[in-house]
């Protein structure tokens, strides 16, 4: 599926529409269809109302099967050969889910058994135990455009047979940066209840699952996101690949973190930890390293290694990086090859030439980094409301890099201007980025139990 940072970018509509065919048309072998191969039939201004009826019918609650009391979500029978499909975080992996069709004193309940569950992108397809006599709902010849009118059907608040009706905000936003998929951005109205629920458009095909919103309270703030329904054909097909666990953490390189690491080349994304014994660590990458790109793919964004990996899905994979504090030559310091090997291929060792180390110039005068007591590279204490205890640093902490040098450790006392500290805490790694120039934050510091919302883990 192709990066939705790539597809956001096209100024005009209609050219955004023939690059987008053009882009679509060069996918690799095994990567999801828009569509069903059917032709697509012109959208109707408004959706008949028997087809929301039919579509309705087709929609389902969903709740545990020895107590349905306990309501989880909705669903909805689908395809030729008809099956169930909600989200993984609804079923939870379940092997057995009980569905409740109709609402009022018209409801009837069959047993689901589990047949497909890929967690990653947050889909499950459940088989009826018994035959159905439903009418399924079936594809979208074509996605929808940004604009289009798209009703959101489901079970919202446990509230069954329910309706809303919206437009596609954006047709594709990454929501999880570590998962190849882009999501259909809506703004109908969901709620709790309606995960797993089909979005429709006027002709009352499914364009997409609904799956979530932007709301971190959980109820409707006119940003919801759906999963185009080609995903779903592509998990029926067995033609997903999984998204593979590289055992390491990223985080976005803002200019200022560049400028402190002596980052010079363009783009890349930070690496803030990496899982001893993983694919990263095998493959040589460290605390710190800079990621330029995958098999020849720019990483930009955090987000755009998932779609890199997805494009390669096998094979010894050729990783390029940029390591702080080693050689530069002028202006634009030399990248790093190392490889990265996926499961599918046999491991082998990776190796990588090692430059000499970097001289950092002199920083500017700026306020220093005070308030902070080491022994060593241990940090004892850090005084209360000082730049460094704002921006997350503990007692505990050990400083490994600063400004990604390790050796000699700069005298924080006399450190002037911002620094990028990379610190051990309790088995990982992890960027603080201290500025005592800085306006206080009115958030509580990074530390103990919160997490770092800027870090993505792979």
């Amino acid at each position: 599926m192709p990066d939705p940072a790539i597809l956001t970018r096209r100024p005009l509509p209609l050219l955004g529409r023939a690059l987008l065919i053009a882009a679509l048309a060069a996918l690799p072998l095994g990567a999801a269809p828009l569509a069903e191969p059917h032709a697509a039939t012109p959208l109707q201004a408004e959706v008949p109302p028997e087809a929301l009826e039919r579509a309705l019918r087709a929609t389902l609650r969903l709740t545990e099967v020895e107590d349905r009391q306990v309501f989880l979500g909705s669903g909805f029978v689908y395809g030729t050969d008809p099956v169930v499909v909600t989200n993984a975080h609804v079923s939870a992996g379940r092997p057995w889910l009980a569905a409740h069709f109709g609402s009022g004193d018209a409801q009837w309940v069959l047993h689901l058994r589990l047949r497909l569950i890929d967690r990653a992108r947050d889909l499950a397809i459940y088989d009826f135990t018994e035959p159905v006599s439903m009418e399924p709902l079936s594809a979208a010849a074509l996605a929808p455009r940004t604009g289009e009118t798209l009703y959101a059907l489901g079970a919202p608040l446990g509230l069954p047979q329910s309706l809303s009706r919206g437009a596609l905000s954006n047709p594709a936003r990454q929501v999880e940066p570590s998962v190849p998929l882009a999501y259909y951005q809506h703004d109908a109205a969901t709620n709790p209840g309606s995960s797993g629920g089909p979005m429709l458009n006027t002709n009352g095909e499914v364009v997409a699952v609904n799956a979530r919103i932007a709301d971190g309270s959980r109820y409707f703030n006119g940003v919801a996101f759906a999963i185009p329904i080609a995903v779903v054909d592509a998990l029926l097909a067995g033609i997903l690949p999984e998204v593979p666990e590289l055992g390491l953490s990223l985080r976005p390189l803002s200019p200022r973190m560049a400028r402190l690491l002596g980052h010079k080349l363009p783009g890349g994304v930070l690496v803030e930890d990496v899982i001893p014994g993983s694919l990263a660590a095998g493959a040589g990458v460290l605390p710190g390293d800079i990621l330029l790109s995958l098999a020849g793919r720019e990483l930009r964004r955090p987000g755009s290694l998932a779609f890199a990996l997805e494009e390669q899905r096998a094979g010894p994979l050729s990783l390029r990086l940029y390591r702080p504090g080693t050689t530069p030559e002028g202006d634009f310091p030399k990248a790093m090859e190392l490889t990265l090997t996926l499961p599918a291929q046999s491991a082998g060792p990776a190796s990588a030439k090692t430059p000499a180390p970097q001289t950092q110039p002199a920083a500017r005068r700026a306020p220093t980094v005070s308030g902070v007591v080491l022994d060593g590279r241990r940090v004892l204490k850090v005084a209360p409301e000082s730049a460094a205890f704002i921006a997350g640093l503990a007692a505990g902490d050990r400083i490994e890099a600063v400004n990604g040098q390790s050796a000699p450790l700069p005298d924080m006392a006399r450190l002037r201007g911002a620094a990028l500290l990379r610190i051990a805490r309790e088995g990982r790694m992890l960027h603080v980025l201290i500025d005592p120039a800085a306006r206080p934050a009115l958030n509580r510091p990074l530390t103990g139990n919160a997490l770092d919302p800027d870090v993505i883990p792979f």
